[in-house]
């Protein structure tokens, strides 16, 4: 799962529209690549980053949005700051140790949606 424009626009603070495309190599970088008709190109790169450092930037973004990311072994809760009730949120849990960062952009899409909500 790659995280959605909407969120990389919010994280990344960079301006990501229709014509830009999300890629994710076999080296854990995130590629954003958007099509430059203009100039005569027919992709260009926006940005390149790498998986881990996007999920730390995440995690940043959630605390200043006042949620925190709480990682377990197989689950990650998230929790608002301003709640004093101490019960999590979300979570987002999975068994494949592979798709562990999956586990952020899931949470810090849930902060997303909760954020267009108010």
């Amino acid at each position: 799962m790659n995280p959605s424009k909407e969120l990389l626009r919010e994280v990344l603070d960079i301006e990501i529209n229709e014509k830009c495309k999300v890629v994710e190599n076999k080296n854990y970088i995130l590629v954003i690549r958007y099509k430059d008709t203009d100039y005569g190109r027919q992709n260009k790169t926006l940005i390149n980053i790498n998986i881990h450092e996007l999920a730390y930037k995440c995690k940043k973004w959630a605390l200043n949005e006042g949620y925190e990311l709480v990682e377990g072994s197989d689950v990650i809760c998230v929790y608002k700051m301003s709640d004093n009730t101490g019960d999590e949120c979300f979570s987002a849990s999975t068994s494949d140790k592979d798709f562990d960062i999956e586990r952020f952009f899931r949470c810090c899409e849930w902060i997303l949606e909760q954020k267009a909500k108010s």
